[in-house]
């Protein structure tokens, strides 16, 4: 087993959900085109963290994530409101924590259940945390937003053939065993 592509997961959820009603599966599923390169850069911009990867900017710009839902959360980095909102240092009770993320130049991504993903604007890792889980302690998950979403369709794709032994193996060989407690999440 290895990682799927980006493409690969993108036909994978279109081939899985074709039966689906319309407007039922919208969410679930990895549409073109994203955000304007405009918008990329006025997000940059307002958030103050420095440039973006530009691993991260190409598939922003590529792909619709502004409302993409999978089991690691739903990313909506596809949409300058939504990460603005989120990344928002004024957040009403968050004001520390989202200073803290602001002091390791972290964006959040995607909100989940039970992680959060989180990139580091410098370096373009992807980390998660959960609410049990402080800041320090952060899981690295991807070297790279890339790799993150060719391992979430790997994912996907070993649950419906229901190897997710393997995945779960792959994951450990491409991830690092720091990111285990995300990814078995991922596949139960």
């Amino acid at each position: 087993m290895q990682l799927i592509s980006i493409e690969d997961y993108r036909r994978a959820l279109e081939l899985a959900l074709a039966d689906a009603p319309p407007g039922v599966a919208d969410s679930l599923l990895l549409r073109r085109p994203g955000l304007a390169a405009a918008e990329i850069e006025q997000a940059e911009r307002a958030l103050g963290l420095g440039p973006w990867p530009a691993s991260f900017t190409e598939l922003l710009a590529a792909y619709n994530f502004s409302n993409f839902d999978c089991r690691a959360g739903q990313f909506g980095a596809g949409s300058v409101e939504w990460l603005l909102d989120t990344n928002d240092p004024t957040a009403f009770g968050f004001e520390a924590f989202m200073q803290e993320l602001r002091q390791h130049a972290l964006l959040i991504i995607a909100l989940g259940d039970p992680f959060a993903l989180l990139l580091e604007v410098p370096t373009g890792r992807l980390f998660a945390i959960d609410d049990e889980l402080p800041l320090a302690g952060r899981l690295p998950v991807a070297a790279s937003f890339p790799q993150l979403l060719r391992g979430l369709g790997t994912a996907f794709v070993a649950q419906r053939q229901h190897t997710e032994a393997a995945f779960l193996a792959l994951a450990r060989q491409e991830f690092g065993a720091a990111a285990a407690p995300l990814w078995e999440e991922l596949v139960r």
